[in-house]
């Protein structure tokens, strides 16, 4: 691909991983994956958001599978088995 088709299919590629996570979504998200510096913990997270554990967990799980999925695209990774692994 050239640089500037590189670039549009990541642009897309990230547009497919956020285009439907919500406003809560993504602050669990940046509260658990990328801010996370104190051990907050699950529990915290669903009780500040009213939702059950599970649900908060598997919301974190999904998208961690989804971002490290991108991150295997974009790195352009030929390691099929370990992008396969996370689906």
């Amino acid at each position: 691909l050239s640089s500037a088709a590189s670039d549009v299919y990541k642009r897309q590629a990230i547009k497919t991983i956020i285009e439907d996570v919500g406003q809560v979504d993504s602050r669990i998200f940046l509260e658990y994956i990328f801010q996370n510096t104190g051990g907050i913990s699950l529990s915290s997270i669903a009780d500040k958001y009213n939702l059950p554990k599970s649900s908060v967990h598997r919301k974190i799980e999904d998208f961690k599978k989804k971002f490290s999925l991108l991150m295997c695209l974009i790195m352009k990774r030929k390691v099929f088995l370990s992008c396969k692994i996370l689906l």
